[in-house]
């Protein structure tokens, strides 16, 4: 027999096992026979490819996971070895704390599915229902699966457990964390040979804030950014496809908005390298409490005892037949900040001030008291802006909230 190339002499075998080989590599055979008269002509050659790691998509071991509970009785770190070996087990009552098994990719990718593969046993910790949550800043999460919805996961103890795994799709999910919160186990613990979380097969990571899914913040995305400036599902597929499907809605609120827009303006450019989380406080204050039809008047952006901050906005809703915007003028303390403030008006008669300012790249953080802009309004009938529109406090962020 030839082996790529390696000749083996098989003695009166009949049959070979060429074992030990890596993950989707060609391999070339070629036989021949022998008997007294000596040796046939070598056969045709034959080309075959061994079958592709079924781990090649698995993405959970890559990152970092955050487990609060114990795992003394079974470390951690099988739960993500990609073996079915060893196990892990927490025998604290992960259900009644809600003790939250979240993943940390280190970038967002598009997810195909979660898998989870019980105890051989089938005893303490085999989990019956799980929740499953997605997210790509690690604060805002999605709930997935609701474990408490779907039918209860039952196990066939005549097979082996790499075949009595359950599957949770994520297909189209676009997600940097996934948690995982076991709602119903026996016994309430937690046990697991395997949490494998798969990325869809083909695709790679990207930054977040990235909404061309580039491996890091670049200038089409800040573009991208600015082409869709305060758009919300209102707008249909301008915000749908060009923002949320391309993991844009990153606190997950159905606008694009200052928040959104921090995690595509501090890594432009090389990126911040300012630090620090944002502290204190900022209002919107109106100069009036009452104002009559046909008046303009001012709404102050006021900053009290902040620190480190580098982007802030609040979404502002009116009532268009009351009110119409004017304008928004940014004070000299935040020179360096870019003013993405917009004003939308949609056909449901709702309309929002999408108030909105931002660093892009390295520039200086605020700090202090005072005002930072002014938002003009024009009444179109006699109001008192404070019962009028939503004042309340204004979103800050500073570099360190955005990773």
């Amino acid at each position: 027999m030839q082996i790529d190339g390696q000749l083996y002499t098989m003695g009166d075998a009949d049959s070979y096992l060429h074992d030990d080989l890596e993950y989707h590599s060609e391999h070339c055979f070629q036989i021949r026979s022998r008997n007294e008269e000596g040796y046939s002509a070598w056969s045709e050659m034959i080309t075959s490819m061994t079958l592709s790691d079924p781990w090649r998509n698995e993405i959970g071991a890559a990152g970092t996971v955050t487990w609060t509970g114990s795992d003394e009785a079974g470390p951690i770190k099988y739960a993500t070895d990609h073996s079915f070996r060893g196990l892990f087990f927490s025998a604290d009552d992960v259900v009644k704390e809600k003790t939250p098994f979240i993943y940390d990719f280190g970038a967002a990718y598009e997810l195909d599915k979660f898998e989870y593969y019980p105890r051989d046993s089938y005893g303490s910790g085999t989990v019956e229902r799980m929740n499953v949550y997605s997210s790509m800043d690690g604060r805002h999460w999605k709930l997935e699966w609701n474990g408490a919805e779907q039918e209860v996961w039952t196990y066939n103890t005549d097979l082996d457990v790499e075949d009595n795994g359950k599957a949770v799709s994520l297909n189209g999910v676009l997600a940097r964390y996934v948690k995982l919160e076991v709602v119903q186990s026996r016994k309430n613990y937690f046990a697991a040979h395997e949490l494998p979380v798969y990325k869809k097969d083909g695709t790679k990571p990207f930054a977040v804030g990235s909404t061309n899914k580039n491996e890091e913040v670049a200038e089409g995305d800040y573009t991208n950014m600015k082409n869709y400036l305060g758009t919300s599902v209102k707008d249909g597929a301008n915000f749908v496809d060009q923002i949320q499907k391309r993991g844009g809605d990153i606190n997950m609120n159905g606008v694009y908005d200052v928040y959104d827009y921090a995690f595509t303006m501090f890594k432009q450019d090389g990126g911040t390298k300012q630090t620090g989380a944002a502290a204190g406080s900022v209002r919107l204050a109106p100069e009036k409490e009452e104002v009559k039809a046909g008046e303009t008047f001012r709404i102050f952006v006021l900053a009290e005892q902040t620190e480190n901050i580098n982007a802030f906005g609040k979404v502002i809703d009116y009532d268009p037949e009351n009110l119409e915007f004017i304008s928004t003028e940014k004070a000299e303390g935040i020179a360096s900040m870019e003013d993405l403030t917009v004003n939308k008006i949609y056909s449901d008669g709702t309309a929002y001030v999408n108030l909105a300012f931002a660093n892009r790249g390295d520039k200086p953080l605020y700090h202090g008291d005072g005002q930072l802009a002014v938002i003009t309004m024009k009444a179109r009938t006699d109001l008192r802006p404070a019962e009028e529109m939503e004042l309340g406090d204004v979103l800050i962020l500073g570099p360190d909230q955005i990773q």
